[in-house]
């Protein structure tokens, strides 16, 4: 062979070689980002790399990057990401919330294609009912998060340890005025204990009462009582059932009982350290599990045993989902990602759990019991309802020293027992009216601490000054957007 072809066939060779390379280069994992809620890991870059690694031995080539973000911090965060046209793909966040942003076009469509062709684990698993709660318009902007489509309404949660020490009976807990005589006990012993949270109203109201605030948060002002053949909204605060309670608190709060308004921020962090009794709401199989810590031992109890369990507009509409963003490059990957987690129990586990024999160990009796400072144990308490198919998990030590050793058919039973409200799936959206509902939010935030605490001076003058300066900035407006949305919404449910 001559010099010149010897030459031409090297040049060839490395020209080959560099497309190669080139080719190769194209094919680098995509980075697919997703923002969830709750604490923080230091192992969380570790799992993520698993959960990569998982990923691509199914045939996606891509880079798993999960984002942690704080209770305190994720609504502003979203919004900022968003409003700033941030590229990101996938997001945790409650219904409500997903289906604003949907209405400010930071959420992207998941057409029936999409579902057909992309998501679908998610139609496998998903009830078709809940799946249609969710949309907005006819159309699809979220996924469930397979976890409880309803809750139970009675203690969320009460220190057991405490229960236990002073061998109270919670029995005969069959109203507010029943609680007086257990948290007398309870302050006498425990005095540097608070006995209860402050008042979260939208849940209380539900508990005691049935009646629910629209669009999931009290600070709409107006409410709706589920079980009443009155199908208006009404003024949340002018109500006679829901002044009872606040007057209740007030009482609470002046013999000390309710966690103070200069601690209403650090209420979380109270009840991690065994500092709050109980919390009053709503609840799920499971709550005190998720709970229960090194410190303080944490269980769950009902009002009304014979109760079900009951989804409306602030469960099925509201309850934990997971949203594509519409400034995502890469919708179609990020939707084959978030599938798996419905279908496949080990990808499920790593982003909950961890590594097995590094964050948690899987013992004899077939419980996972979690490695101390391992990552399992600062995120499970929000991850394993939050992300996926939570029915995947193996089942935790917490859950089976509560008894709860089949929680997942537990839940499973509690899903199909639950009762659908006419409300759910109702969607207050509050664009017609954001003038007012500016000025109401701004009320509102002035008094609530006050009265959610107990602790005004004068309740009943307190609360009068709070409804008349509701009215005068726009609650009737608000009101009666709300009720034309209302029966709108049940106009096209009877069709």
């Amino acid at each position: 062979m001559s010099r010149k072809i010897i030459g031409l066939v090297l040049a060839l060779a490395m020209l080959l070689s560099c497309l190669s390379g080139v080719a190769l280069a194209a094919e680098e994992p995509v980075t697919i980002t997703w923002y969830g809620v709750g604490g923080a890991s230091d192992h969380q870059a570790r799992v993520n790399e698993a959960a990569s690694k998982y990923l691509q031995s199914k045939g996606l080539n891509v880079n798993l990057e999960y984002i942690s973000v704080g209770w305190g911090d994720y609504m502003q965060n979203y919004q900022v990401m968003l409003a700033a046209g941030e590229a990101f793909d996938l997001f945790n966040a409650q219904g409500n919330t997903v289906m604003q942003f949907a209405k400010n076009g930071g959420v992207a469509e998941i057409t029936d294609e999409m579902m057909d062709t992309l998501l679908p684990g998610v139609k496998a698993v998903a009830p078709a009912h809940v799946v249609e709660a969710l949309k907005m318009d006819g159309k699809n902007w979220m996924v469930p998060s397979m976890h409880e489509w309803a809750q139970y309404y009675g203690f969320s949660l009460i220190n057991l340890d405490i229960v236990d020490a002073l061998g109270l009976d919670l029995s005969t807990v069959k109203s507010l005025d029943d609680l007086d005589p257990i948290f007398e006990k309870v302050h006498a012993a425990y005095p540097d204990v608070y006995c209860i949270q402050p008042c979260d109203l939208k849940e209380i109201a539900m508990l005691l009462y049935n009646i629910g605030p629209a669009n999931h948060l009290e600070n709409t002002c107006v409410g709706l009582d589920t079980k009443s053949d009155d199908k208006d909204f009404f003024s949340f605060f002018e109500n006679e059932k829901v002044v009872s309670i606040l007057r209740k608190y007030a009482e609470w709060g002046k013999k000390g009982y309710v966690v103070p308004l200069d601690r209403k921020n650090d209420a979380n962090a109270l009840q991690a350290e065994g500092k709050i009794f109980c919390n009053l709401g709503r609840f799920k199989p499971g709550t005190g599990a998720q709970s229960t810590n090194a410190v303080v031992r944490y269980g769950d109890m009902k009002w009304d045993e014979d109760a079900a369990p009951i989804m409306g507009m602030k469960d099925a509409p509201a309850g934990w989902v997971t949203a594509l963003s519409n400034t995502s490059k890469n919708k179609e990957l990020a939707l084959q990602v978030l599938n798996l987690f419905y279908t496949e129990p080990t990808l499920e586990t790593i982003l909950t759990m961890g590594e097995e024999g590094v964050d948690y160990t899987v013992a004899d009796d077939g419980f996972v019991d979690f490695v101390d400072g391992g990552f399992a144990n600062g995120v499970f308490a929000n991850r394993n309802w939050q992300i996926g198919n939570s029915a995947l998990l193996p089942v935790s030590r917490g859950y089976a020293d509560l008894g709860l050793t089949d929680i997942w058919q537990v839940q499973a039973d509690f899903n199909n027992s639950a009762v659908a409200l006419e409300s759910a799936g109702f969607f207050f959206d509050t664009e017609n009216v954001d003038i007012e509902m500016a000025a109401l939010v701004n009320v509102y935030d002035e008094f609530s601490g006050i009265l959610f605490c107990g602790v005004a001076d004068d309740f009943d003058a307190t609360l009068n000054q709070f409804v008349e300066k509701l009215k005068a900035n726009g609650l009737q407006t608000v009101l009666d957007e709300c009720n034309r949305q209302y029966d709108e919404f049940l106009a096209n449910k009877a069709k």
